[in-house]
């Protein structure tokens, strides 16, 4: 089984204002080529799959679900294969809400060994912002 909430992860985010785009880089050097789930969240609630190991968000939460969907054009990059050198960006669209300022919403990225059918690394849940 995986490292719960790996450390090994390393995280660049850029979150823009309504209206514009939030990316978060991620790179996960030792899971290059290893297919990814990188979901954005309202909610840090974590979701527990077995003993000692839960991933740091709700399953039933409205952006993860949308995250899953492949064919939504204001998120992007939220789940296929990393880069050989484990590198994948995931990005959403903020709507034009100006509401939406001061809205904290959470990332996080999990990797598979599909051999094993288990995940690899999962990473803590990164909260973002919007200004």
């Amino acid at each position: 089984p995986c490292d719960p909430y790996s450390p090994a992860v390393q995280v660049m985010a850029t979150v823009s204002a309504p209206g514009g785009w939030c990316s978060t880089g991620y790179t996960l050097s030792a899971d290059g080529g290893f297919p990814y789930f990188a979901p954005f969240a309202l909610s840090n609630t974590p979701t527990v799959l077995w003993a000692g190991t839960s991933l740091p968000f709700p399953l039933t939460d409205y952006l993860v679900q949308e995250s899953l969907q492949p064919s939504f054009p204001w998120i992007t990059g939220t789940w296929g294969t990393l880069s050989a050198a484990g590198q994948t960006t995931a990005s959403i669209l903020v709507p034009p809400i100006p509401t939406l300022s001061g809205l904290t919403f959470y990332t996080s990225i999990v990797t598979v060994d599909v051999q094993a059918g288990l995940p690899r690394t999962i990473s803590a849940a990164y909260p973002l912002t919007i200004p």
